[in-house]
């Protein structure tokens, strides 16, 4: 299992508040940083992954990618594609997933049901969804 963390002071409360600490984490520090490219190793690495990203409209956006592209990548796997994207294709791209499911030769009515895939990435701002982000969380409940 791996777990996502937008900042370092997330990933702390995270650890006082679950008391876990055998896992693997990503610190991003921003998601600008969450790349197209940091996202397909933690697929390849990790069977199930935790999102623990900001409440505003960029953790939604970013959080929504994450479980697009692993839908995706799902979705190859099931199907016999390949999931080494050329993802040096994608540069430049405004809809990169788009572009993607192109270049793999999905057909349009294929693709709508990739979407649908259950995911092994799960959006954990449910249990913070009142605050900012997990942080703040701690914060006000302690």
């Amino acid at each position: 299992m791996s777990k996502s963390f937008e900042g370092w002071f997330d990933f702390l409360s995270y650890l006082k508040l679950s008391g876990t600490k055998n896992f693997k984490s990503i610190i991003l520090d921003s998601t600008a940083n969450l790349s197209f490219r940091l996202i397909m190793d933690i697929l390849k690495e990790s069977k199930n992954i935790d999102l623990y990203l900001d409440n505003d409209a960029t953790g939604k956006k970013y959080t929504t990618s994450v479980i697009k592209i692993a839908q995706l990548y799902r979705y190859c796997q099931e199907n016999g594609l390949t999931t080494n994207w050329d993802l040096n294709g994608l540069k430049g791209s405004r809809n990169k997933i788009g572009k993607l499911i192109n270049n793999l030769g999905i057909k349009p009515f294929e693709a709508k049901g990739i979407f649908k895939i259950k995911s092994d990435v799960s959006d954990q701002r449910i249990h913070f969804r009142e605050f900012e982000d997990l942080n703040d969380n701690l914060i006000v409940n302690f």
